[in-house]
């Protein structure tokens, strides 16, 4: 339950659904998922409102800044935020060979996005607890909020565009 103390035994699902063990709070507590305020101490990101800990003092914060968004790179230490965080080097979906093959992403998940909270609320609620994210949409009906989900999950920052031939080819594919 919240507030119960964890960490004793160390098992993974020591918690109730819906909550993770906070090892940063003394004693270790169950809280609630994205519950902590900017300024807690937490152990994991799933812990904070904003799905960010600052590395330097372990608080849920909000992201650090950074003037690489979108900016090639070759590994994800090319991608520093001003807290000392890093983004994620992702591959470009389109390189052609030439420049950094990929891009400095910044993101975390958004806990604000309707579809986030519904799905979330639905695996704390009605999805055993090692379920995919599949089997859980499967079992309860929501493929529709699953394909939602993927959808906000998919928006990235990829600088690359697509090379007309590659729209030649893809609307031969899908006709």
């Amino acid at each position: 339950p919240n507030l119960h103390t964890c960490g004793e035994t160390g098992h993974p699902h020591e918690c109730v659904r819906g909550h993770l063990c906070n090892a940063a709070a003394i004693p270790p507590i169950c809280q609630p998922v994205y519950s902590l305020p900017d300024g807690e101490l937490a152990s994991s990101y799933q812990l904070c409102q904003s799905a960010h800990i600052d590395p330097r003092n372990s608080e849920c914060a909000q992201p650090g800044t950074t003037t690489m968004q979108g900016k090639g790179c070759t590994k994800t230490s090319d991608c520093v935020r001003s807290d000392t965080s890093f983004g994620e080097c992702s591959c470009k979906q389109w390189w052609e060979g030439e420049g950094a093959p990929g891009y400095c992403e910044f993101t975390s998940p958004d806990t604000s996005r309707p579809a986030f909270r519904e799905f979330q609320q639905l695996r704390d609620t009605r999805c055993h607890h090692m379920w995919s994210a599949d089997r859980c949409a499967m079992e309860n009906g929501q493929e529709d909020m699953l394909e939602r989900l993927q959808t906000e999950e998919a928006t990235n920052a990829d600088p690359t565009s697509l090379k007309d031939c590659g729209s030649q080819i893809l609307v031969e594919l899908f006709r």
